[in-house]
């Protein structure tokens, strides 16, 4: 099984930061799984360098292997605007997943005024039921 659920429920991304999405795979640990992953925008648009767009990538679990991580970048464009939304989807997991997907909102806090804040951004995990 692979299902979607990310913590904190809208998490905020840093003008020129990134975060770490790990997909955790679980159920039956002994076949192999894929899902493919993207990026979609929202008021965050990757043609006006917003952020990094993922177009698609595909992870592939292999026999007895649980969590998958990869890299969502969010870039600085120095622009004064207000905070930002782009989202990040997992869709069709194999086997048996074919059609299925579900989406994580990502919030691009952006930095006014020349102000900078720093925190720390926990991990998302994202699980997405309906494969393995």
């Amino acid at each position: 099984m692979l299902s979607l659920v990310v913590e904190p429920s809208a998490p905020f991304v840093p003008e020129g930061g990134r975060t770490q999405l790990t997909i955790t795979r679980e159920g039956n640990l002994d076949l192999p799984v894929s899902v493919k992953y993207r990026t979609i925008d929202g008021t965050a648009k990757a043609s006006e360098r917003d952020y990094t767009p993922i177009i698609t990538e595909t992870v592939y679990f292999r026999p007895g292997e649980r969590e998958i991580s990869f890299y969502v970048f969010v870039l600085d464009d120095f622009m004064p605007e207000t905070d930002e939304t782009f989202f990040v989807e997992l869709y069709d997991p194999t086997p048996e997943g074919k059609g299925k997907s579900t989406k994580a909102l990502m919030k691009i806090f952006s930095f006014t005024l020349g102000l900078r804040e720093i925190r720390p951004f926990p991990p998302l995990h994202i699980k997405m039921r309906g494969a393995g």
